[in-house]
């Protein structure tokens, strides 16, 4: 019998590659710059694991959870999730180390989606 292309079983002309196996993520951990605290109406609580990162980015629905940890493991960005005083996520703060300056600086805080937030009225940064 001859074979033919429909007679060819695919496992006759197909290089199969191995089954993809279920790899668990490596959760990263590192230091924080300050323990969690309470600042007025709000809770700083500082993320510091991948697996941290990837939870507040998945329940603010942003990518903090994919792209950071890497960051944050060499000490370069440290991340912090803002909440009220009943632990509701309201923002995800980062900063970042500027090695020129040799000092923390803000990056970005953002809600849930990243969006924009906004200061309550009368909270100032500090400036009179």
């Amino acid at each position: 019998m001859v074979k033919t292309e429909s007679s060819v079983a695919p496992s006759d002309n197909v290089q199969r590659s191995p089954p993809k196996t279920n790899r668990r993520k490596r959760n990263l951990h590192w230091e924080s710059l300050i323990a969690a605290s309470e600042a007025g109406d709000y809770m700083i609580v500082p993320l510091c694991s991948s697996n941290a990162l990837r939870e507040e980015g998945e329940a603010m629905n942003h990518c903090v959870g994919q792209r950071y940890h890497r960051w944050c493991h060499v000490g370069a960005v440290r991340i912090f999730s803002i909440r009220d005083l009943l632990g509701k996520r309201i923002a995800t703060l980062s900063i970042y180390f500027d090695f020129s300056a040799m000092r923390w600086r803000f990056e970005q805080c953002k809600g849930y989606g990243n969006r924009t937030v906004y200061c309550e009225p009368g909270i100032t940064n500090g400036e009179e």
